[in-house]
């Protein structure tokens, strides 16, 4: 009976712990990130801001000189034990949408790595694979 509750117990709290470490990752996501280009800097559709809201609803600006493009999607935040975070991206520009791994995720810094396209990205209009490295400032 004794080893039962302990394991009971032992049980309980890495429910509780990873449920906390995920609704950590989830608030620390949350806010507006300014993407920072690591490749074809001089493009004018690299000056973006992704504003994860905290219940799911992601929104994209893109900047141009004379005009701003606006696209709103949904995300959700998932973690796979021993192998990190996730976010799946639906319902944006065709070609952002996916999932990605967090790679890093601090209170100033986000760098996520698309590693599979969804239903939405493997549209014949949206080329090459599912590889898309993003790192973003807050």
């Amino acid at each position: 009976m004794r080893k039962l509750l302990v394991l009971i117990f032992m049980l309980a709290v890495v429910v509780f712990v990873g449920t906390s470490c995920k609704k950590s990752k989830e608030n620390k996501l949350t806010g507006a990130w300014t993407y920072v280009a690591t490749s074809n800097v001089s493009n004018p559709g690299n000056n973006q801001v992704w504003t994860f809201d905290g219940t799911n609803k992601l929104k994209v600006e893109v900047k141009y000189t004379d005009t701003t493009h606006v696209y709103d999607g949904t995300y959700e935040v998932s973690s796979k034990f021993l192998k990190g975070y996730y976010i799946d991206i639906k319902g944006i520009y065709l070609y952002w949408n996916g999932l990605y791994k967090i790679e890093e995720l601090k209170s100033n810094v986000l760098i996520m790595n698309r590693i599979e396209k969804n239903a939405e990205s493997n549209n014949p209009e949206v080329e090459g694979g599912a590889f898309l490295w993003k790192e973003f400032t807050k």
